[in-house]
This record gives C-alpha cells, structure tokens and sequence, in this order.
C-alpha cells in the first residue's frame, strides 16, 4: 500500500487556447483582516488554498472553504470585492482576459 504524506494530493488546472486568452495569477495570503481586491480581465478565479475565505461583492457573499472555488464574469471595469480569511488563509487568483 502507498500513501501520500500530508493526505492525497489535489491538482488546480485551467486549460484555455493561448490564441485566445491571456492568463495571469497571484497567490495572496488572506488573514483575519479585510483585504480589497481589484478585478481585471474578463473573467476571475478565485481558489481557497488554505482555511477559509469570505468573498463579499456589492449586496453578494461567498464563503469558501480550503480548495473551494469561485468564478466571476460580466463585472464593470472597476469592479471590486473584499476578502476575509482565516489566520492562515490564502486564496489564488487566477485573471482570464480574452484577446482580440
């Protein structure tokens, strides 16, 4: 019998036409303190890594917990949410703009 140390091991992949996207992404750390969040592109990952993050947008919340995911798309240009993690949260964000 085989086992990983840690627990299994859990892949994150997008697969997208380099042709016809761009991709871009930051792994941030997300503590108990807000933090605000700009959004760029066309369309925006966001992916718990680590503890739980709290994404809050206009009047809309998401709660993610570790390797939860949440994707947003048709936001204006100055679009903008705020998240809150656990001590230890970290959230990769993952931005997709289309190319014309």
């Amino acid at each position: 019998m085989c086992s990983l140390p840690g627990g299994p091991c859990t892949d994150f992949n997008i697969f997208c036409s380099r042709k016809g996207v761009s991709c871009e992404y930051r792994r941030i750390p997300v503590r108990e303190m807000k933090k605000r969040l700009f959004l760029l592109g066309d369309w925006t990952v966001l992916f718990c890594l680590r503890g739980g993050v709290a994404a809050e947008w206009d009047e809309e919340r998401a709660d993610l917990g570790e390797m939860g995911l949440l994707v947003l798309e048709d936001y204006p240009a100055d679009f903008s949410l705020t998240c809150k993690g656990a001590p230890d949260g970290e959230i990769l964000l993952v931005t997709l703009t289309a190319r014309d």
